[in-house]
């Protein structure tokens, strides 16, 4: 969703900003949650400590 109406150069550069903000934003949280997911203990084969040895 646009936040300005991107008549002018400056509001179609504006919402290429505000959209490659969201892209990072997006990206940074599914990072920070393959980490999260990475630190937790996990069952299965293997018997190790994060069950993947």
């Amino acid at each position: 969703m646009d936040h300005f109406q991107g008549v002018t150069p400056e509001e179609r550069w504006k919402n290429d900003l505000l959209n490659e903000e969201r892209r990072q934003t997006l990206l940074l949280e599914q990072i920070a949650q393959l980490l999260n997911d990475k630190d937790k203990p996990r069952r299965g084969r293997g018997g190790g400590k994060h069950g993947d040895e």
